[in-house]
């Protein structure tokens, strides 16, 4: 299985995970407990849009707010 990197910016901490062939980034989100509506996914400093293929071995993770 390939692995992706995830660096979680707020946390300070980066976490690799496994994915399979054809999971989306929300995929693998979800399997961390992870809401994907509630982080922007960047890679090489692009948003990365979370329904997207998995790619790449590394994305940066950043937690977004709403106040409502």
């Amino acid at each position: 299985m390939p692995k992706l990197a995830l660096h979680f910016i707020r946390e300070g901490e980066i976490f690799e995970t496994d994915y399979e062939e054809g999971d989306a980034y929300q995929d693998v989100l979800l399997r961390l407990c992870v809401i994907p509506d509630t982080v922007i996914l960047l890679r090489g400093g692009t948003s990365i849009p979370e329904d997207a293929p998995v790619e790449g071995d590394t994305v940066t993770v950043m937690t977004t707010a709403s106040r409502g």
